[in-house]
């Protein structure tokens, strides 16, 4: 499946993580859940039942996440996820190396800059797929509209499944057009009441209701 408008869970515990994936199993076809940003949580609880597809993520604080520590204990929770059949697990580009086998997962490689968008974006788009992962996923912060045109063209000119998005609100017009092209994935959103946990994400209510993104092809 592609085309999917997702949601950034920011929940802090298990409780709420549970609470936010019913929601979103109302209003879009797959939800992040990031570890990183959570108190606590029982991965068990969280994926033995969920309610929607899940992409599974524990972000570096290299790449503006939380999760500290060295990256083969950081990426442990993520080889739980794949025991346990999450449908993605979404990992740093150079941490890639550490997980050997996807079985039923599908592996992102992602790369994200908070401070500026990627100078040759094809060419990074280019190592990401080097890996060998099933999914790339570009993230930049926009400076200006014409940043946009970069994530649009690089998902025009792809056949391989990606995430490319631009940050911010200059960044706004690559969460709602991303979904024109076949290449894309996936964009992501927030719950309506839901923490924003990246620069620009619109509500699911404004993706579908204002965007009617759900309706672009």
């Amino acid at each position: 499946m592609r085309r999917m408008i997702g949601v950034s869970i920011g929940a802090r515990d298990t409780t709420e993580a549970h609470t936010a994936l019913r929601e979103v199993a109302q209003s879009a076809a797959i939800a992040e859940l990031r570890l990183d940003l959570m108190n606590e949580y029982d991965l068990s609880a969280l994926l033995d039942e969920r309610p929607c597809p899940v992409v599974v993520t524990n972000r570096a604080e290299r790449e503006g996440g939380k999760a500290v520590g060295d990256d083969a204990n950081r990426v442990q929770p993520l080889l739980q996820a794949i025991d346990m059949r999450a449908e993605y697990v979404d990992v740093e580009h150079d941490a890639v190396h550490l997980i050997h086998d996807t079985k039923d997962t599908k592996l992102i490689a992602s790369s994200h800059d908070f401070q500026r968008m990627p100078h040759d974006l094809p060419g990074l788009h280019n190592k990401l797929v080097e890996t060998g992962a099933d999914v790339v996923k570009l993230v930049g912060a926009a400076r200006r509209l014409s940043d946009n045109v970069d994530v649009l063209e690089l998902l025009s000119g792809t056949d391989v499944q990606t995430i490319a998005i631009a940050m911010g609100e200059a960044g706004l017009v690559s969460r709602v057009l991303a979904l024109r092209y076949d290449s894309c994935l996936l964009t992501y959103s927030t719950l309506d009441k839901g923490e924003t946990v990246a620069p620009g994400q619109l509500t699911i209510s404004s993706m579908r209701n204002t965007y009617h993104a759900n309706h672009i092809g």
